[in-house]
């Protein structure tokens, strides 16, 4: 499968099974995909895989960004576990193709209350008496 990925390494195949290796004399496909990565690879190139994969674990590093100088009384105590179960989740993708509605949910909710937070940004500069810091 990464020998036929190659061929076409940065765009990939495309859909309808190009990806996949036939037998040249009947036509049966002989190959099986199972892991998330390779299909990404072999249907959109390197490309499709870093678009799909960014967009899921963008969330988490957003977060990161926000609350590394927040108090943690400042933030929702729910998106710590909510991240977990994302990276989890993603890790867990590349070897099984288990990419569900719930993963976009859970990206799309924790990229918005990082946006949210980012909103905020401002508001909670200004109410710290302190200089910011790191809170590790």
């Amino acid at each position: 499968m990464l020998e036929r990925a190659k061929e076409k390494a940065l765009f990939g195949w495309g859909s309808y099974d190009r990806n996949q290796i036939m037998n040249p004399t009947n036509g049966v496909i002989e190959t099986i995909t199972d892991g998330r990565w390779i299909i990404l690879i072999g249907q959109f190139g390197w490309l499709g895989f870093l678009a799909e994969f960014g967009l899921l674990v963008l969330p988490i590093f957003l977060l990161w960004r926000e609350v590394r100088y927040r108090d943690p009384e400042h933030y929702s105590p729910l998106i710590v576990p909510l991240s977990v179960i994302l990276a989890v989740n993603v890790f867990d993708m590349l070897p099984n193709a288990t990419l569900t509605p719930l993963t976009w949910l859970m990206a799309g909710a924790l990229t918005g209350y990082a946006e949210t937070l980012r909103n905020g940004r401002a508001t909670y500069r200004s109410s710290q008496q302190l200089q910011w810091r790191p809170v590790l």
